[in-house]
Protein backbone atom coordinates (compact mmCIF):
# COMPACT_ATOMS: atom_id res chain seq x y z
CA UNK A 1 0.00 0.00 0.00
CA UNK A 2 1.00 3.45 -1.08
CA UNK A 3 1.66 5.92 2.02
CA UNK A 4 0.35 9.41 1.23
CA UNK A 5 2.34 12.14 0.41
CA UNK A 6 2.53 15.40 1.75
CA UNK A 7 2.03 18.35 -0.33
CA UNK A 8 4.85 20.52 -0.81
CA UNK A 9 4.62 24.47 -0.49
CA UNK A 10 6.08 26.88 -2.08
CA UNK A 11 8.01 29.16 0.19
CA UNK A 12 8.13 32.44 -1.33
CA UNK A 13 11.45 34.45 -1.82
CA UNK A 14 11.68 37.65 0.23
CA UNK A 15 13.96 40.85 -1.60
CA UNK A 16 14.82 43.50 0.19
CA UNK A 17 15.23 46.25 -1.87
CA UNK A 18 17.81 48.51 -1.04
CA UNK A 19 18.18 50.46 -4.19
CA UNK A 20 14.65 51.23 -5.23
CA UNK A 21 13.46 54.90 -6.86
CA UNK A 22 10.19 56.15 -5.69
CA UNK A 23 8.03 58.19 -8.28
CA UNK A 24 4.30 58.81 -7.28
CA UNK A 25 2.33 61.59 -9.86
CA UNK A 26 -0.85 62.67 -9.49
CA UNK A 27 -3.69 65.47 -11.16
CA UNK A 28 -6.94 66.22 -9.73
CA UNK A 29 -9.51 67.71 -11.90
CA UNK A 30 -12.72 69.89 -10.67
CA UNK A 31 -12.75 69.04 -7.10
CA UNK A 32 -14.78 70.58 -4.62
CA UNK A 33 -12.90 72.55 -2.25
CA UNK A 34 -14.25 71.64 1.73
CA UNK A 35 -11.78 74.47 3.26
CA UNK A 36 -13.70 76.74 5.35
CA UNK A 37 -11.92 79.64 3.59
CA UNK A 38 -12.91 78.39 -0.14
CA UNK A 39 -16.01 76.27 0.68
CA UNK A 40 -17.38 75.34 -2.63
CA UNK A 41 -14.75 76.71 -4.42
CA UNK A 42 -13.75 74.74 -7.91
CA UNK A 43 -9.79 73.91 -8.30
CA UNK A 44 -7.74 71.61 -9.62
CA UNK A 45 -4.21 70.23 -8.24
CA UNK A 46 -0.64 68.41 -9.14
CA UNK A 47 1.19 65.98 -7.09
CA UNK A 48 4.54 64.81 -8.12
CA UNK A 49 7.14 62.99 -5.20
CA UNK A 50 10.17 61.52 -6.21
CA UNK A 51 12.73 59.79 -3.85
CA UNK A 52 15.87 59.01 -5.05
CA UNK A 53 18.12 55.93 -4.17
CA UNK A 54 20.55 58.27 -1.74
CA UNK A 55 17.36 59.13 0.00
CA UNK A 56 16.97 62.35 -1.33
CA UNK A 57 13.53 63.64 -3.15
CA UNK A 58 11.67 66.26 -5.06
CA UNK A 59 8.30 67.16 -4.35
CA UNK A 60 5.93 69.62 -6.02
CA UNK A 61 2.20 70.77 -5.48
CA UNK A 62 0.49 73.16 -7.05
CA UNK A 63 -3.20 74.41 -6.56
CA UNK A 64 -4.87 76.31 -9.25
CA UNK A 65 -8.75 77.51 -7.78
CA UNK A 66 -10.64 78.00 -10.52
CA UNK A 67 -13.01 80.44 -8.99
CA UNK A 68 -11.09 82.74 -7.85
CA UNK A 69 -7.74 82.71 -10.54
CA UNK A 70 -5.52 81.71 -7.47
CA UNK A 71 -2.63 79.75 -8.14
CA UNK A 72 0.07 78.03 -5.64
CA UNK A 73 3.09 75.94 -6.05
CA UNK A 74 5.36 74.50 -3.48
CA UNK A 75 8.84 73.12 -4.81
CA UNK A 76 10.24 71.33 -1.91
CA UNK A 77 13.98 69.19 -2.48
CA UNK A 78 16.18 67.16 0.38
CA UNK A 79 18.99 65.50 0.68
CA UNK A 80 19.05 62.33 2.57
CA UNK A 81 20.60 63.90 5.57
CA UNK A 82 17.34 66.00 6.07
CA UNK A 83 18.61 69.19 5.22
CA UNK A 84 16.65 71.21 1.55
CA UNK A 85 14.55 74.03 0.54
CA UNK A 86 11.29 74.77 -0.94
CA UNK A 87 10.45 77.47 -2.93
CA UNK A 88 6.76 78.96 -2.85
CA UNK A 89 4.96 81.17 -5.51
CA UNK A 90 1.66 82.38 -5.34
CA UNK A 91 -0.42 84.47 -7.72
CA UNK A 92 -3.85 85.69 -8.03
CA UNK A 93 -5.10 88.94 -9.22
CA UNK A 94 -2.67 91.77 -7.89
CA UNK A 95 -0.22 89.55 -6.18
CA UNK A 96 2.72 87.79 -7.49
CA UNK A 97 4.41 86.23 -4.55
CA UNK A 98 7.65 84.07 -4.88
CA UNK A 99 9.80 83.20 -1.26
CA UNK A 100 11.62 80.55 -0.10
CA UNK A 101 12.77 78.73 2.98
CA UNK A 102 15.88 76.32 3.67
CA UNK A 103 16.47 73.74 6.87
CA UNK A 104 19.48 72.17 8.31
CA UNK A 105 19.66 68.21 8.70
CA UNK A 106 17.69 65.64 10.57
CA UNK A 107 20.76 65.82 13.13
CA UNK A 108 20.27 69.28 13.36
CA UNK A 109 16.85 69.57 14.33
CA UNK A 110 15.95 70.86 10.98
CA UNK A 111 16.29 74.30 12.18
CA UNK A 112 15.52 77.21 9.58
CA UNK A 113 18.76 78.57 8.09
CA UNK A 114 17.47 80.85 5.47
CA UNK A 115 13.97 82.09 5.07
CA UNK A 116 12.09 85.76 4.07
CA UNK A 117 13.06 87.05 7.40
CA UNK A 118 16.06 85.08 8.60
CA UNK A 119 19.58 83.46 7.65
CA UNK A 120 21.39 83.75 4.43
CA UNK A 121 21.02 81.91 1.35
CA UNK A 122 24.27 80.38 1.68
CA UNK A 123 23.07 78.69 4.39
CA UNK A 124 21.07 76.26 2.32
CA UNK A 125 22.04 73.14 0.94
CA UNK A 126 20.55 73.95 -2.44
CA UNK A 127 21.91 77.44 -3.31
CA UNK A 128 19.43 77.88 -6.46
CA UNK A 129 15.73 78.68 -6.03
CA UNK A 130 14.13 76.10 -8.37
CA UNK A 131 10.63 77.57 -8.46
CA UNK A 132 7.54 74.67 -9.57
CA UNK A 133 6.88 74.18 -13.13
CA UNK A 134 3.47 73.31 -13.09
CA UNK A 135 1.71 76.89 -11.67
CA UNK A 136 0.35 77.98 -14.98
CA UNK A 137 -0.79 74.71 -16.58
CA UNK A 138 -3.59 75.04 -18.47
CA UNK A 139 -6.22 73.72 -15.72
Amino acid sequence: MNKPVAAKTKKKAKRVVTDAIVHVQASFNNFISQDTQHLGDLGNAYYNYQQDISGGGDMEIAFHDVTHEERDDIHSRWKADGSGRADVAVVKPGVNLQFSNCWSAAASGFATVFSPTTGSVSACSYADAAFGTHINDPQ
